[in-house]
C-alpha cells in the first residue's frame, strides 16, 4: 500500500490491529503505510479509549445514548408542535364564524 494522504476508517483500524498483533515494529508499519510513527500512536490511542467505553457502558456505545437523547427531545418538541398546531386550528375555526 503507497502513500494515501486519506484513510478510511476500516484503513486506520485494520493498521493500527496489525500494530498491535506486534508482527513488524511500528517503525516498519509506519513506512509500509507512509504514516508518521505520531500519527499511529494516535489513532492507537483513540482505538483503545473508544473501546474503554465501549466496556464502561456495558457494550453500549457512548454515542448511541446521544442519539436516544435527541430523538426523546425531538419526540418532546413534535408533541408540542402537534398541541400547538391543534390550537391554532381551533382558533381559526372559531375566528372563521364570527
Amino acid at each position: 500500500m503507497g502513500k494515501h494522504n486519506r484513510y478510511t476508517s476500516k484503513q486506520k483500524l485494520e493498521i493500527v490491529l496489525e500494530g498491535i498483533r506486534g508482527e513488524t515494529t511500528i517503525t516498519e508499519l509506519c513506512r509500509k503505510y507512509g504514516i508518521g510513527s505520531n500519527m499511529y500512536y494516535k489513532w492507537r490511542d483513540l482505538f483503545v479509549r473508544k473501546g474503554e467505553e465501549i466496556f464502561a457502558n456495558r457494550g453500549n456505545f457512548a454515542s448511541e445514548q446521544v442519539y436516544v437523547d435527541r430523538i426523546r427531545e425531538m419526540e418532546r418538541v413534535i408533541g408540542r408542535l402537534a398541541m400547538e398546531n391543534e390550537i391554532l386550528k381551533k382558533a381559526e375555526s372559531i375566528l372563521s364564524r364570527i
